[in-house]
């Protein structure tokens, strides 16, 4: 069985904004099915811990504390909902899974597998394995039109996840 051919976004704007906005056009159906998949996820572990979740005020208490410290990636998020044409809280949600995840009571272990060589040579690698239903859930991106560009990979509908900037 072949690998399926993923696309790499390549992400511009001058603008946090305008680059959220961007992204959103260019991911739109990658984000919402990312979203349906989350969605569930929240509410089968929060069940499953016999707990209730309001995730779109969750989502939005994450946003306060991103304000605090980087309004830029509240801009850009702003942006993705826009671009994507779904409610703002989304992609917040989105871009704070693994807190709401960890409000519904998901287990501590798991995640994705890295292995990382150290060396002359050094190089590493992640599995994408935490959730199977997630396997597509991510594009590799380049990100151009702040100070620093970059190149990695992210989950639709989240800013960056693992990358390399032009520093």
């Amino acid at each position: 069985m072949s690998s399926p051919r993923r696309t790499t976004l390549r992400i511009t704007g001058d603008t946090p904004r305008r680059r959220g906005e961007d992204r959103g056009r260019q991911a739109r159906a990658g984000i919402t099915r990312a979203w349906q998949v989350y969605e569930e996820l929240f509410a089968t572990v929060a069940a499953g811990n016999a707990r209730t979740l309001d995730v779109p005020a969750l989502a939005l208490r994450t946003v306060r504390a991103t304000r605090a410290w980087a309004p830029e990636l509240v801009a850009e998020m702003e942006g993705v909902a826009e671009g994507a044409g779904l409610p703002f809280w989304t992609i917040a949600a989105l871009n704070a899974r693994t807190e709401i995840l960890a409000e519904a009571g998901a287990p501590r272990t798991g995640e994705c597998s890295t292995l990382v060589r150290v060396g002359p040579r050094t190089a590493g690698g992640q599995c994408w394995d935490w959730h199977q239903e997630l396997a597509d859930a991510w594009h590799p991106q380049t990100v151009t039109g702040d100070a620093q560009g970059f190149a990695g990979i992210t989950e639709y509908g989240i800013l960056a996840k693992i990358g390399v900037n032009e520093a």
